[in-house]
């Protein structure tokens, strides 16, 4: 049997925003970690706490009329079906994701580590699409 930790993340996080948890415990790998410094760095978790080697906490951010501080998470690459991006095809797909007011951020898997699609511009790198943030 497969476990995909990568997916229970993102699950989760999903559920504990729906539900209006102050906190959920998740699996811990490399890959969580690095993803849960990014969503911290971005703003839409309060914190997180490594509890071992196998469970990190993280600290749900709401607002003062506790809206969630993250709309929607949504897994695009997945085990069956990987999604890359070329750097050309980066640059159109960051321009796309400002329309409607519906402002998404792409999180990569790069060769330069876990970046939004913003830096992963920067430092001219393409990479697996890993999930959307709204």
């Amino acid at each position: 049997m497969y476990y995909d930790s990568f997916s229970n993340l993102i699950a989760n996080i999903n559920l504990g925003y729906k539900i209006l948890l102050p906190s959920i415990i998740v699996y811990n790998t490399t890959l969580t970690q690095r993803v849960l410094s990014l969503l911290l760095k971005l703003g839409y978790i309060y914190s997180f706490v490594v509890l071992n080697s196998k469970q990190v906490q993280i600290f749900l951010k709401y607002n003062e009329y506790n809206s969630p501080a993250l709309r929607s998470i949504q897994r695009i690459s997945k085990p069956g079906n990987r999604i890359f991006l070329s750097y050309k095809n980066l640059k159109n797909f960051t321009k796309n994701s400002n329309l409607n007011n519906n402002y998404q951020v792409g999180v990569f898997s790069t060769s330069k580590g876990i970046l939004t699609g913003f830096e992963a511009l920067e430092l001219k790198v393409g990479g697996e699409l890993l999930f959307l943030v709204n």
